[in-house]
Formats: structure tokens, C-alpha cells, sequence
């Protein structure tokens, strides 16, 4: 059975000033409940204790409907409809099943069902999977998650402008980044979802259902050509880092950063100089070849790319054997062990060189879920900065740590539900806001940062409480001339 029913994808919400002022804003002296305080006998596991108010019961009502209709909201955010979450018998039934199922389908591979959970949003350790099945209580786990509600944040009554931030990151030392393709957009790198960006390229050339197809796994063995004619969109024309990879970059310099998470496959942050950074979608840096597993740099096969061609190994092409399909080479996927390895299909050219990004279909490197166990203990604030947070398991992180984190979005785009899952929201352009905070900060910049600023050209507006428009100047005194 299909685990659909409990995928937990973000929703996006476009930043026009219009459709976010419609939103509902949030009352800030609400106090939510945590769901995962309540037990299982006060009552439906989904629902979510209603909002506290002063006395008179009018106002008691009205907070009790703001909760539901709130509830409501949180759960198309997560993906689950009512339907999905009723607690009928046949519901429970399903339930059940979809947990048997997956127990007994990765019984013996503690680490494919340690995926199949994070598609749930679970997160646990192999120590901790291990140790549930050891005492056959695996089962009871994975229920009691997937019926746990997110718990409903209270927001930090300091950090409620741009110029509080700045001075949450003085406070913090233990600062988590999140970090994704609207960093490189200044650097004339496009990003993959939005109007123009590379997913609506690749569907502009090629007869796809899904232009997502080209980064599948399958597809990449059957067909690398489809692949590598597109690939020169996607590789860093230039090696130097945008101005916000540099603000990371004087994070780590300031003792202030704890890891950043990169979603980015162009590999800039290495060009900034960032050492405490993990490459969760992998990076165009390096390739190995899927064959032999023979390590090359992206300068190694960039001129293939470039003009379109299929970057074939060297070393292969020597030996009589190499037009003989082969199990894929376990360093050409670094998530996977060698039993999954040889499992898997063979690929129909085999001295083909895979880059080594993340493909769907393929599992994360360890080295992303060693690194956040360990940190989501540690971390003290929050940065998503130039993601919309559409993919797992990055997607997850901001419901994985500890609910008292301040978390702060920096994003061309609304993310998330509307009434508010961030501390603040500072939606614009990346660079633009984080110039604005080297300023606030009193960092200092290198005369090419200086020049590429045009701060003082954006206007700053709050449209809702804690949520800011950033955008040029002329936009907004166009539109209070059309209004």
C-alpha cells in the first residue's frame, strides 16, 4: 500500500501584495497548544486544543472556530484532507496496514525504512529504529508520529522586524541555515521552480509529463543523452558567490554557524569558502563514473557538458569489457551500499560519468542525517534563506527541531501556512535583505559587495504582522498610483 497518504509537502503561496493581505493574520498573544502533550484519552488525536481566552464565552467561541478552521489549514499544509484524517474504523484499518506493510517490506533494511519514514516526516536514528524493533514497540512509534499534529509554535516576542534579527544573530552562536536556489539567482544561475526557471526550460525542450522526469535515476541510465543536453543550463557559469553566500560565510567567520544545509547542487558555497556546509542534494563539483567508479572534477568533463555531449569514461573505454552493462559502482551513488548497488538495474551504457548530485530515486549520504541528528540539539536560530522547501528531507527540518528555535524566512516567496509558521518573514530579493542585515550587523564588505547593493532602492513594507514585502521602490509607488 502506498505511504502517499502521509506525505507532508509544503505549500507555496506567491508573494503578491494582494493575495498575502487576504490572508488571515495571526493573533500574537494566541497561545497554542502543543498536541504532542495530550494523551490519547482526551479525545481525537487530531484535533487541537482550543486557543485560551479571557473570560467571556462569546470570545471563547470565536477562538474555538480561529482553532479549527487553523487545524484545518495545518493539515492541507501537511497534505492530509479530512477524509484522510477521519478516525473512522475503515481509516484506522488503513492505517495499520500502511504500518505492517512497511515493517515487514524493510524488516531486514533498517535503512530503507528509516527513507520510508522521513517521507513521513519522521525523523529517527538507526540506533533508535534499531532499538524500537529490538523491543517490538516499532509499530506503536510510527502510529503514535503520524497521529502527532506538529506542534504549534509560539512566536518569539523579540524578533519582530529585520532589525530584531540582527540582533538575534549577535545573540546566537549556533546558528542552522537552509539554503537553496535563490542564493544563485544573482549569479546567473536560475532556480528550478519559478516562472522561467529551469523546470519550465526543460519543459520548453522536451515532451515530458513532468520535467522532474529529467533528474530521475532510471531515466538518467536509460537516456543520460536527454540529461546532458540540458545540463550546461544548470552548471555554474562562474565561480564567484553571491553576497548572501558570503553573509554564511561570515557567519562560520563569526563563530556563529552551526552547519548550513545546502539544497544548491552548483557547489558556491565551497567557492566562498564555507568548510561547515552539507551538499544535501549532493554537487556538479565532482562525478565518478557509474560503471567503474573512476572520480573526475566538473572540470574534468565540463567542455562535454557544455557542448551537450555525454561525458564518457576514460578508463572504461580502454577495456575490451566496457560495452557490457554492470551493476552501478557504489561511488557513483554515495547514499547507497554495495547489496543496493548490486540490486539495482544495470545501465545501458556503462562507462556513462553520473555527476555527483542527488537524483530522485536515490537515496541522501548518510553524512546529511549523522550532521542533523546532531544538530537539531544544538541549534539556537534558524535561516531559510532562498528555498521553498519543496523537497524532503530539507523540507522537514523546521517541523524536526525544537519548537522555542526562533525561525526567520528570507525568501522571494511565501512557505508554509499562511498564519505564520516563521518568527518573521522577509520576502524579496536574497541578496537585497542581506545587505540590509550586513548594515544593521556592522560587518564589514569588500568594495565588489558594496557596489553590487542597491539597498537603499527597495522599500520595506509590512503587509501583516512580521511578514515584510521587500521590493523596488518603483513597484510600490506604482501600485499606490493604480490603486
Amino acid at each position: 500500500m502506498s505511504t502517499k497518504l502521509f506525505q507532508r509537502p509544503w505549500k507555496r503561496l506567491k508573494p503578491t501584495e494582494d493575495n498575502i493581505q487576504e490572508e488571515t493574520s495571526v493573533d500574537e498573544n494566541s497561545c497554542w497548544s502543543d498536541c504532542d502533550n495530550k494523551s490519547d484519552s482526551e479525545g481525537d488525536p487530531f484535533s487541537v486544543a482550543a486557543v485560551k481566552t479571557p473570560e467571556k464565552e462569546e470570545e471563547q467561541e470565536v477562538a474555538e472556530v480561529d482553532s479549527f478552521m487553523q487545524h484545518e489549514e495545518q493539515q492541507q499544509w501537511l497534505g492530509m484532507n479530512s477524509e484522510e484524517t477521519d478516525t473512522s474504523e475503515t481509516t484506522d484499518g488503513s492505517v495499520e496496514q500502511v504500518i505492517q506493510t512497511l515493517i515487514e517490506e524493510h524488516s531486514n533494511h533498517l535503512e530503507d525504512l528509516r527513507e520510508s519514514l522521513l517521507d513521513m516526516g519522521i525523523w529517527i536514528s538507526l540506533e533508535e529504529l534499531e532499538q524500537l524493533k529490538n523491543e517490538q514497540t516499532l509499530a506503536a512509534f510510527i502510529r503514535d508520529s503520524l497521529y502527532r499534529t506538529p506542534t504549534y509554535r509560539m512566536k518569539d516576542e523579540e524578533l519582530k522586524c529585520i532589525e530584531d534579527l540582527s540582533r538575534k544573530i549577535e545573540q546566537s552562536s549556533h546558528i542552522m541555515v537552509i539554503s537553496g536556489a535563490g542564493i544563485s539567482v544573482s549569479c546567473g544561475i536560475p532556480d528550478f521552480r519559478s516562472a522561467g526557471g529551469i523546470y519550465d526550460r526543460i519543459q520548453e525542450k522536451f515532451s515530458l509529463l513532468d520535467p522532474q522526469e529529467i533528474f530521475d535515476l532510471d531515466m538518467f541510465k536509460e537516456n543520460p543523452e536527454m540529461f546532458y543536453s540540458f545540463a550546461k543550463e544548470i552548471i555554474p557559469k562562474s565561480t564567484e558567490p553571491s553576497l548572501s553566500h558570503r553573509f554564511i560565510k561570515d557567519l562560520e567567520r563569526h563563530q556563529k554557524l552551526l552547519r548550513n544545509y545546502a539544497q544548491n547542487i552548483d557547489g558556491l558555497e565551497s567557492a566562498a569558502g564555507i568548510d561547515r556546509v552539507v551538499y544535501c542534494h549532493g554537487s556538479f563539483s565532482t562525478a565518478h563514473c557509474l560503471r567503474c567508479g573512476a572520480a573526475y572534477t566538473l572540470e574534468d568533463i565540463k567542455e562535454d557538458i557544455v557542448q551537450g555531449q555525454v561525458p564518457r569514461c576514460s578508463r572504461c573505454c580502454e577495456e575490451e569489457s566496457c560495452c557490457h552493462p554492470l551493476p552501478i559502482h557504489p561511488d557513483a551513488t554515495p547514499g547507497w551500499d554495495e547489496e543496493q548497488s548490486s540490486n539495482s538495474s544495470t545501465v545501458v551504457a556503462p562507462n556513462v560519468i553520473k555527476p555527483d548530485i542527488v537524483f530522485f530515486g536515490e537515496p541522501l549520504n548518510s553524512q546529511f542525517f549523522d550532521c542533523f541528528n546532531s544538530d537539531r540539539e544544538k541549534v539556537d536560530l534558524l535561516l531559510v534563506i532562498g528555498t521553498s522547501l519543496q523537497v524532503a528531507p530539507v523540507s522537514k527540518i523546521p517541523l524536526s527541531i525544537s519548537p522555542q528555535v526562533p525561525q526567520v524566512l528570507v525568501n522571494m516567496e511565501v512557505v508554509g501556512p499562511s498564519n505564520h509558521w516563521f518568527d518573521l518573514e522577509l520576502i524579496g530579493p536574497c541578496d537585497i535583505i542581506i545587505q540590509r542585515l550586513y548594515q544593521l550587523l556592522g560587518w564589514q564588505q569588500n568594495e565588489e559587495q558594496q557596489q553590487c547593493s542597491t539597498v537603499q532602492d527597495y522599500c520595506w513594507k509590512e503587509i501583516q504582522p512580521r511578514r515584510f514585502l521587500v521590493q523596488p521602490e518603483t513597484h510600490f509607488t506604482e501600485t499606490e498610483e493604480t490603486s
